[in-house]
């Protein structure tokens, strides 16, 4: 398989895994966002595999964690679960974990907890261990949600997504079209989180080479976006980068640029946060008008990544390298009507997908 499809299919999937070095991941956070947390108690389940080497005490959260499991569980539960996130803030992703296995073990039916062991195991790479809580996860919810709670869907489509990272497609499409299906009877075929649903399923249908098809789900979900949302809206422009990258991996460049250029537009009017969507746009409009052949136009687009990554990520970020880089190379490339073309590559998408709003 094309290996640029694959990394746009990637990235159409798990977006907000490419986001940890910049301001936008204060936004998504990671591929897995987490639910409300329902509290129900219930047999205690031995994750004494998971426990952590006693270690000696340093700071007063970690002696008072101590104090309190002898006397109440599910506070000691809230303890750790506390100082996980303040580990989480630090960028400690590893004690973060450990705090989370001790929550986890505490108040093993709690969906929060639950929820982010998952998701810092699947930020840690350890996709076996991320599976089994996630799974554990949705067990529970099975039991306290209804089928009809669309809930359910997002606890399904982060399974989903650790079994793409397995390599488990088969079990991967059938949790997305589950989760699309609730979704659908749920909020109705019209919601944002439906057109968010369709980008999944689109995106891993080209991870299988399923090709015929995708065009029509990327479609859908940019209507869906234009009537809820609205035609100048961020995720609008959202659909439309998706739509225009499937479309460039097709060689159709000529719609794939005008999509490109009507996010960007969308994006300017976009408020601050949203400026990294603005240089990943641009970056793909610069990478399409140098694969037709007009390096002048590119060099424009170019100049406008560097100026924004400079801005939100600095000048030694990865990101703004490789932009400068794609300047230099279209400040040096005279156009060449007849030279064969291809789509620029090197770059992945950071495009953050949208959030539903919290009622």
């Amino acid at each position: 398989m094309n290996s640029t499809i694959l990394k746009v299919s990637i990235t159409l999937l798990l977006p907000a895994c490419l986001l940890a070095s910049n301001s936008q991941a204060q936004q998504t956070d990671s591929h897995l966002p987490i639910i409300n947390a329902i509290e129900r108690d219930g047999v205690v389940i031995d994750q004494s595999q998971h426990l952590p080497a006693k270690q000696t005490l340093t700071t007063p959260s970690e002696v008072l964690l101590e104090e309190v499991k002898t006397s109440n569980r599910l506070q000691a539960a809230q303890i750790a679960y506390r100082q996980s996130n303040m580990e989480r803030v630090k960028h400690h992703p590893e004690s973060a974990y450990r705090y989370l296995q001790e929550a986890v073990a505490l108040h093993p039916s709690n969906l929060d907890y639950l929820q982010l062991a998952s998701q810092l195991a699947y930020t840690l790479e350890r996709y076996d261990e991320a599976e089994a809580y996630q799974l554990r996860a949705v067990e529970n919810a099975r039991i306290t949600l209804t089928i009809e709670d669309h809930r359910m869907a997002t606890l399904l489509e982060n399974l989903a997504a650790i079994y793409l990272r397995q390599m488990h497609l088969d079990k991967s499409a059938l949790l997305l079209q589950q989760a699309l299906s609730i979704r659908e009877n749920v909020l109705g075929k019209m919601d944002p989180m439906v057109a968010v649903s369709l980008n999944k399923i689109a995106s891993l249908k080209i991870i299988r080479g399923q090709i015929p098809g995708v065009e029509e789900l990327l479609t859908r979900s940019l209507n869906i976006m234009q009537t809820a949302s609205g035609h100048e809206h961020p995720n609008t422009a959202w659909a439309m980068h998706k739509l225009a990258d499937f479309l460039r991996t097709q060689q159709r460049l000529e719609q794939a640029e005008t999509l490109y250029q009507q996010a960007v537009a969308i994006w300017e009017s976009a408020p601050d946060d949203r400026r990294i969507d603005q240089a990943t746009s641009r970056r793909a409009l610069g990478e399409v008008l140098m694969a037709q052949n007009r390096p002048t136009e590119a060099e424009k687009e170019f100049k406008q990544v560097v100026t924004l990554l400079n801005e939100l990520l600095g000048e030694e970020h990865p990101f703004t390298e490789a932009a400068r880089n794609q300047l230099a190379k279209a400040a040096e490339k005279p156009p060449i009507s007849d030279a064969k073309t291809t789509a620029g590559r090197g770059w992945k998408t950071i495009v953050v997908p949208p959030q539903k709003e919290q009622s």
